[in-house]
């Protein structure tokens, strides 16, 4: 009897121990968007044999990001977080350089109104949509390519005030990301009439969104890394793509639009899109 309690004593207090030595780490994600934490579970899942196992939690607060680049950097709250490559030049962030939406951000559909859209379902070239001009928030990492492209821009400070605006013709179309467009256009349903989705042109420009994470976790990202490439190479990261985005991409046939390619101020990775856009430069 008194063996068997010391076995039993000795079982849990190594699971204790091993729960103890189990590390834990948090993603800050929109409370919208739970995809990148269903990607950064498979690819640190698809360590566990090579690491060991692990705890993810998902941290859901909204900040802007200058205190989410600085709570990143600290590494307190959260551990790990998505930002655009652009966003995380100059920083000592670790980025982990594998495009968690396969490009999807830098494909802009274009919100418009009922008379903008008259003139835009017109337009075939980069230099017939210079005639037209863009609403865009100036604080957003990519607002630079705009000015590059030689393209009017009427700015606000948040995309609720630019809907307002297009709304009222302030400006002819609002480029917005072919996953963020359908959801955002179902807010405004109720107070306008006047909205829409031009169905015949969109913008493209290498706009890779990475994973970051904070200096003071080297090894985690280490492993994220390592995860990122076994679920590219096993197919699975492909499977939760298409499971999230089939649906949009089926829905707005990126391949039959007229798409207009910009240029980027600053060097970027080309991103592979070919798991739903087949870009046709010629």
């Amino acid at each position: 009897m008194k063996f068997a309690v010391t076995l039993l004593l000795l079982y849990f207090c190594c699971s204790t121990q091993a729960q103890n030595h189990t590390p834990s780490w948090t993603i800050a994600v929109s409370p919208r968007d739970n995809y990148p934490y269903e990607l950064i579970k498979l690819a640190l899942d698809s360590t566990i044999q090579s690491h060991g196992s692990y705890q993810l939690n998902s941290y859901k607060k909204q900040h802007s990001f200058n205190r989410r680049h600085y709570m990143l950097e600290q590494g307190l709250t959260f551990q790990i977080t998505s930002f655009g490559a652009s966003q995380s030049v100059n920083s000592n962030l670790i980025a982990i350089e594998v495009p968690i939406y396969q490009g999807m951000l830098g494909f802009r559909l274009l919100a418009t109104n009922i008379d903008s859209n008259k003139e835009l379902i017109t337009v075939q070239s980069l230099e017939e949509l210079q005639a037209l001009k863009a609403g865009f928030n100036n604080q957003w990492s990519d607002f630079s390519i705009f000015k590059l492209n030689k393209l009017r821009v009427e700015t606000a400070s948040n995309f609720i005030s630019l809907y307002s605006m297009l709304h009222y013709n302030r400006f002819d179309y609002l480029p917005r990301s072919i996953r963020e467009i359908d959801v955002e256009l179902e807010r405004f349903k109720g107070t306008s009439t006047n909205l829409l989705i031009n169905d015949t042109l969109a913008l493209y420009y290498p706009h890779p969104v990475y994973f970051h994470v904070s200096p003071k976790y080297k090894n985690l990202a280490k492993r994220i890394e390592i995860g990122m490439n076994n679920i590219l190479n096993n197919g699975t990261f492909k499977s939760l793509f298409l499971s999230h985005h089939a649906e949009i991409i089926d829905e707005h046939k990126p391949n039959q639009l007229n798409v207009i390619h910009l240029k980027r101020d600053k060097h970027f990775r080309p991103v592979n899109t070919h798991w739903w856009y087949i870009p046709n430069l010629k």
